[in-house]
């Protein structure tokens, strides 16, 4: 799996984040807990099934459909800020900043590096969620679940975006990670609810229909509408911030 995830880019602060996440075994991390939920959720259908209850291969289907779903959110709503905040400020605390400051990547190659392994690692875990999730969604037979999985696989990857944006620039802010790992959560957290807030005063007044596939398809726009609004306009300041650090050098 090294070999295949150093193949995806050629940047070299790309390849020194994914070098170091295969040493400590953190490319494990994700996929494995994706087999352990879905290992349970398997066993707990079956424990069903041998106390005399009936489960249908649409419910079974809808079962996984649902919770592979929420898994690969919480996965990236969760996860994301804490490997974002991290990029930079980690640098710092491992007095390692100088020798990336120093090299002759433009500023523009090494926020793309960072940007790239987090995203990776993040993949590691949400991808194979999102899989069973969408092989979930065909086998249930429902149009509005199909839908959905779209929808939603769409928005995952925006909540990705939400949480890098702010997640480099606290990290290139504060040198401490624990500072800039409360800011991300702050910010992002924050975003995502806002989400569900403004999505609360549209079926407050009727502008959402009821929970079809349409309705689905308006609430993953809301909510990535706004998550975009939040992490797009910190992307300029991580560069003119990291700018300013090479130019200090």
């Amino acid at each position: 799996m090294r070999g295949l995830l150093l193949g995806l880019s050629r940047n070299p602060i790309y390849q020194k984040e994914i070098r170091a996440l295969s040493r400590r075994h953190r490319h494990l991390f994700g996929p494995l807990l994706v087999l352990s939920i879905e290992v349970l959720l398997t066993a707990g259908m079956g424990i069903v099934g041998l106390s005399g209850g009936r489960i249908t291969m649409e419910e079974a289907a809808t079962a996984y459909f649902w919770v592979s779903l929420v898994l690969a959110e919480g996965l990236v709503l969760l996860a994301t800020p804490a490997l974002a905040s991290l990029a930079i400020s980690r640098e710092h605390n491992q007095l390692t900043l100088e020798q990336v400051l120093v090299t002759p990547m433009l500023t523009a190659e090494i926020l793309w590096g960072k940007l790239a392994a987090v995203a990776t690692e993040i993949g590691l875990g949400a991808v194979p969620a999102l899989a069973v999730a969408s092989l979930g969604a065909l086998l249930s037979g429902e149009v509005d679940y199909i839908v959905l999985m779209v929808a939603e696989g769409s928005l995952i990857v925006v909540l990705a975006a939400l949480a890098i944006g702010p997640g480099l620039l606290s990290s290139i802010i504060f040198r401490k990670p624990a500072t800039a790992l409360g800011t991300t959560y702050a910010v992002a957290l924050g975003a995502y609810c806002g989400g569900f807030i403004l999505l609360g005063v549209m079926l407050d007044l009727d502008v959402l229909p009821a929970q079809t596939a349409e309705a689905f398809v308006v609430q993953a726009l809301v909510r990535g509408g706004l998550c975009l609004l939040v992490a797009v306009p910190c992307l300029p300041p991580c560069f003119r911030r990291l700018s300013a650090l090479r130019a200090a050098r």
